[in-house]
């Protein structure tokens, strides 16, 4: 096996009534060509055989550096993953599904980027997609066509707010300044660790993203991400979205401000910043009709350039005059465009 790491690492695996694929899931990971110092799993009071089937596992490879915890109740995978980050002593961190497949040569391949750009914080590898049955499938459109070639491109803090990039925790390693910061934040069951590890990894200038797949990421009907549509959200549904993507981002900036000001970035701060007041204008836009809101929707034209395209800046302009059905139309055109 490899051993190329300069740094400790931890995989970090949560559970919860995982039986079916879990076993699949720890072989995987067992098979890696670098392996970790730790693997921590954290069991969400499973009802099912899966604590079973890990002590199982770690008895028939006699795998010392694996351990598991019970936990005393039900928290929910959200603050599980949150709480269990917390006790990982790697300098990196790898998030771990209970029911996906790794590519033996994943944390190796991350590792090797991370080493050779020192100022990575969180690294996010593309994945491809499986079935419940672990057939391919291309159910998702970001998976088709894909050129990898190992190329890594930093993430600012516009495109993990403005662009949802499909980046996912079980494709993800953080360092540990990274995890540091949640002493900084109050613990909240309503926010995923790995959208909240993006964007304090941006905010800090350390995001970056490798054109690699890392794991195969099973779909089936209870993944968040396979319930991803392109449909236009009535006005409730708008709403509430906007609602939502601004507690977190005013979570996030309450978090934010706690944190040593100097190991901040200062310009994705600012784009932070003014992140939020562009949300909260598109809110208000939706809530009540006001013309003020055409001369804003300009001012926020760099947006739309920087991180969506004409069309979007077009679907809102018609949602301020309420004139829906265009907005409606504009949608339709061009649905290869990003969102």
């Amino acid at each position: 096996m490899h051993h190329i790491q300069l740094k400790s690492i931890t995989v970090l695996m949560c559970v919860y009534n995982g039986e079916r694929f879990l076993a699949e899931q720890l072989e995987s990971i067992h098979n890696q060509t670098c392996q970790p110092e730790e693997v921590i799993i954290y069991d969400d009071c499973s009802t099912d055989s899966s604590i079973n089937i890990i002590n199982q596992f770690i008895n028939k490879y006699n795998l010392s550096s694996w351990k598991i915890n019970i936990n005393k109740f039900r928290k929910g995978w959200r603050l599980n993953f949150y709480d269990a980050i917390l006790n990982c002593k790697g300098d990196y961190i790898f998030f771990s599904d209970q029911d996906d497949i790794w590519y033996p040569e994943k944390i190796s391949i991350m590792m090797e980027t991370i080493q050779n750009n020192p100022n990575i914080l969180v690294l996010t590898g593309f994945f491809k997609t499986i079935d419940i049955n672990g057939r391919p499938v291309n159910v998702l459109d970001w998976t088709k066509n894909n050129i990898y070639n190992h190329k890594v491109i930093k993430s600012d803090i516009g495109e993990t707010i403005f662009v949802w990039k499909h980046r996912i925790g079980c494709a993800m390693v953080i360092h540990k300044t990274i995890k540091e910061q949640l002493r900084h934040f109050i613990r909240d069951e309503t926010f995923t660790h790995d959208i909240w590890a993006l964007n304090i990894g941006a905010l800090l200038g350390g995001c970056y993203h490798i054109n690699y797949p890392v794991i195969q990421y099973r779909l089936h009907e209870n993944n968040v991400s396979a319930k991803y549509t392109n449909k236009m959200l009535n006005r409730s549904e708008r709403i509430h979205q906007l609602e939502e993507k601004i507690k977190f981002l005013e979570y996030i900036y309450n978090g934010v401000r706690l944190i040593n000001n100097a190991i901040i970035n200062q310009n994705e701060y600012q784009v932070f910043l003014k992140s939020i007041s562009f949300y909260k204008f598109k809110l208000n836009s939706i809530i009540k009709f006001n013309f003020i809101n055409v001369f804003r929707l300009i001012s926020y034209i760099k947006i739309y350039f920087s991180y969506y395209n004409l069309k979007y800046f077009f679907i809102d302009f018609f949602e301020i005059f309420r004139l829906r059905d265009f907005a409606r139309r504009i949608k339709r055109f061009g649905k290869n465009n990003n969102e």
